[in-house]
């Protein structure tokens, strides 16, 4: 049962499983390096209440965690168009899971991040003088990708919860803006950045997660 359910969590973040990943150095890593490390592989340590109770728990469970391995970024896509199928892949699969209707919202949701990537991505491009194409690979990358993946969970559980919301891709886009439920303005500049720190956070945040979701 704990094996069917750490595979759930990982698929939930879009990542492949397979055994003999690299041990990291865990006295190097921040905390919440280490608890995003942890909840990529649906592992958790309630009792460790410091850095040196983390450390010894990651180290000693590493040789038997599973490894990440993450999906490269598609060569024929472009930042926009790659993220707005992962979009309506997501929601669609939440939908599948609660049994939400889900043609209209996640049609609205893979439109608006198909319009609101292009044009964010393209300002933050040009502001960082990068190519899209470089943010792109970046999104796919390290954190970037499950923390990616963890906000569209969360904006697709909300639309499919209140369908008015995100009936159209207008509305949709002025919720992915920035708002209490998912800023990918914020995300889109990290990533122009290369700014890892705020992807940790977002992975360590449980709101508006279901428990096999966490």
């Amino acid at each position: 049962v704990r094996a069917l359910w750490l595979v759930a969590v990982l698929v939930t973040f879009g990542v492949i499983i397979a055994c003999g990943d690299d041990i990291p150095n865990f006295k190097k890593m921040r905390v919440k390096e280490m608890k995003s490390w942890m909840t990529e592989r649906g592992l958790s340590c309630p009792e460790c209440d410091d850095k040196a109770a983390l450390v010894k728990f990651c180290t000693n469970s590493a040789k038997n965690a599973p490894k990440v391995v993450r999906p490269k970024a598609p060569t024929d896509k472009a930042l926009w168009e790659a993220w707005s199928m992962n979009a309506k892949e997501i929601c669609d699969t939440q939908a599948k899971k609660n049994g939400a209707e889900n043609e209209k919202v996640c049609s609205a949701i893979a439109s608006a991040t198909d319009s609101f990537f292009m044009q964010h991505g393209k300002r933050t491009a040009n502001k960082l003088r990068k190519k899209t194409d470089a943010m792109l690979k970046t999104s796919y990358a390290d954190i970037y990708y499950p923390a990616a993946r963890r906000l569209f969970t969360r904006l697709s559980k909300h639309c499919l919860s209140n369908p008015k919301e995100c009936a159209t891709s207008t509305k949709v886009q002025s919720l992915i803006e920035g708002t209490s439920i998912v800023d990918f303005t914020a995300f889109l500049t990290n990533i122009g950045i290369e700014n890892t720190n705020p992807m940790y956070d977002i992975l360590n945040d449980k709101a508006g997660l279901d428990h096999d979701e966490l």
